[in-house]
Formats: C-alpha cells, sequence, structure tokens
C-alpha cells in the first residue's frame, strides 16, 4: 500500500501543554492538531477546514531527535475574567533545538496526493508550534509499507494507554523499560468566528515510547521500521 512519509525539520520548535500556565513544558512530539495546521496551512484552507479533511486519516508520528532544548522568557498579555482589561504577565516556555519529525500518513491516494503537492509548493508559510517556528526543511516522499502484528518501535507515538504485555524488553536493548510518559493531548478546538480566540474541546491521552521495546499489535512497517498508526479524530 501507498503511504505519504513527511519529513519535517526546523531551528526550534515548542508544544505546549494546555495544563501548563507559568512554566510552559512542551510535548516532546507534535500534537496532531498542529500537524493537520500544518497541512491546511500547505493547500492553503483554514484549521477547521484542514481537520475535517483529514479527520479519517491514520497519522503516525516518529521523532527524530534534536540537538538540544531549553527555556526561553515570554512577556505575554492576558485577560481578566471579563475579557475586558488586559495585563502583562511573564511566562518560561520550553523549546527544542533543531528538532526532526517525521510523519506517516495513511488515506485515499487522491487525498494524499493533493497533500503532497501542497506540500512541495505550499500556499502559506509552514511552522510547527508558534507561527515564528518556521520550517527549514519538508521532505514529502510515497513509499510502500504494510501492516505486521508486532516489531520494534522506538521514539514513535501511540494513542491511549498500553496494555499489560502489549511491549516487552527488545533483545537489543539490555537496559530496564523506564516509566513511559502519557500526554493529555487536545483533541479538536472550537473556533470563535467573531473574536477570532479558540477554545479546546476534549483531550485525549498518548503515550511517547522513547525506549527500544517490543510492540504487540498492528502496525506500519515500512522495510525494518515499524509505526504505531491511529485515527486522531476518534
Amino acid at each position: 500500500m501507498k503511504v505519504l512519509r513527511v519529513k519535517l525539520r526546523a531551528y526550534t520548535a515548542s508544544f505546549r501543554k494546555p495544563q501548563n500556565m507559568k512554566i510552559q513544558d512542551s510535548f516532546p512530539f507534535p500534537p496532531p492538531t498542529s500537524i493537520i495546521g500544518l497541512f491546511g496551512a500547505a493547500m492553503g484552507v483554514k484549521h477547521d477546514q484542514a481537520l475535517e479533511r483529514f479527520e479519517n486519516s491514520l497519522m503516525g508520528i516518529k521523532v527524530n531527535g534534536s540537538l538540544a532544548k531549553g527555556y526561553d522568557l515570554w512577556k505575554i498579555k492576558k485577560t481578566d475574567k471579563g475579557r475586558k482589561n488586559t495585563f502583562k504577565s511573564l511566562v518560561k516556555r520550553q523549546f527544542y533545538y533543531f528538532p526532526e519529525y517525521t510523519i506517516y500518513l495513511l488515506d485515499k491516494e487522491e487525498i494524499l496526493q493533493r497533500l503532497y503537492k501542497a506540500l512541495k509548493a505550499p500556499k502559506y508559510a509552514l511552522s510547527l508550534g508558534r507561527d515564528d517556528e518556521l520550517i527549514t526543511h519538508v521532505n514529502p516522499e510515497f513509499i510502500e509499507g504494510n501492516f505486521a502484528m508486532q516489531g520494534e518501535i522506538e521514539n514513535v507515538v501511540i494513542k491511549g494507554l498500553l496494555k499489560p504485555g502489549q511491549i516487552t524488553l527488545s533483545k537489543l536493548n539490555n537496559q530496564p523499560i523506564k516509566k513511559l510518559s502519557v500526554y493529555r493531548v487536545t483533541k479538536n478546538f472550537q473556533i470563535n468566528s467573531r473574536k477570532g480566540y479558540r477554545t479546546p474541546v476534549g483531550y485525549c491521552e498518548y503515550t511517547f515510547v522513547d525506549v527500544k521495546v517490543k510492540y504487540f499489535g498492528e502496525l506500519l512497517c515500512i522495510h525494518d521500521e515499524y509505526i504505531p498508526l491511529w485515527r486522531w479524530s476518534e
């Protein structure tokens, strides 16, 4: 089967956890809504239109790494409860330096072809996280893959919580499995067309597997690489 693989690289990237305020830690991976927002920018459509267009897509995320991570000091404007008065506040925001990600997308060939052409010649500037964190490299390509029921995974995102017995130690990894991180990610947004702001609608849990383990479950297999796929909208 034909899969669209998109390799991304940027100078910096930051994906703020919605639960954090004063110290804004970042997810280690781009949330699905950020990725679809990038697709929408490439195709020249609004974010809500892009969310609808890719609601049936199967997606996979692999974190290829970054050179470093740090914190930046930001001054932001906040409003009071009545949204009438504004005041300034200082926050620390975490960022990744020279991050690289690979996105896998499985959908109807017509949709993948349109996205491929759009990423080759995007309508708007592409970014991940904040608007000023522009992507410096984007490489979409079609590859052949198939499904497997088990395989070794590392630095990938799994939707939901792992079930007992779903992973075991890899023979290539003699270290014990450390505690894997689970993140509560915004599922969707409701856009206020009159005032322009957006409100989170629902949340999903995602597990980031940052060690090499053997995974038992359906995986996308590309040569010797295995990637979990999931539908972000469910």
